[in-house]
């Protein structure tokens, strides 16, 4: 993952400084997750792309091989 360096200004006078480091920190919680919904997704598409392989491969031949066909081999199988 990208690291995020967000560069913190402070105002005001004395001892009442304060911070404007949050909206780098929200931003940062934001991309994190968006990042991890977007993993997420992929995840469920990839699952779903698996099962459609394995319920191809039940219908194709397998010619006697005790492997599992791969995705390339699956196809292959089903344009012939």
């Amino acid at each position: 993952m990208k690291s995020y360096i967000s560069s913190c200004a402070d105002s005001g006078s004395g001892s009442e400084t304060v911070s404007k480091c949050e909206p780098g920190t929200e931003k940062v919680e934001r991309v994190t997750r968006r990042r991890m919904a977007a993993n997420s997704r992929e995840r469920k598409r990839m699952q779903g792309l698996n099962t459609a392989f394995d319920r191809l491969r039940k219908v194709v031949p397998q010619w006697g091989q005790d492997k599992k066909l791969s995705k390339y081999e699956t196809l292959q199988m089903a344009l012939s």
